[in-house]
């Protein structure tokens, strides 16, 4: 199943002009967090891990649920590859920082206790 996604993702994309294809900033987030999921499933974490973080440190003016999600496969992901959570990087937008920590805090700590615990 994941496959098929997997072949959609091999190329890189290095330029999109929104007046000629109609995207927006929600389609990359989108293109990010579902991209991200199709490399968890095809077990290739750190191209999940990036994908996941662009959504992150995408430019933004308030935190969303894409946003969320993202972060929440992010630290998912993290503790699979590296047995903790990456810290965001110091270019991820103020505002996100400070959303995700509103929202996200207590479950991130949950989730390393019971990958200790685990």
């Amino acid at each position: 199943m994941y496959r098929h996604g997997g072949e959609l993702l091999q190329g890189d994309i290095l330029d999109i002009d929104p007046k000629k294809t109609g995207l927006v900033h929600r389609d990359f987030l989108l293109y990010c967090f579902y991209g991200g999921t199709i490399y968890v499933g095809l077990k290739k974490y750190q191209k999940a891990l990036d994908l996941f973080m662009h959504a992150i440190t995408s430019p933004a003016q308030s935190v969303n649920a894409i946003t969320v999600a993202a972060y929440k496969r992010h630290a998912l992901v993290s503790l699979i590859l590296h047995a903790q959570l990456s810290p965001l990087p110091k270019f991820t937008p103020g505002i996100v920082q400070r959303g995700l920590k509103a929202c996200c805090q207590v479950w991130a700590r949950g989730c390393v206790l019971r990958w200790v615990a685990w």
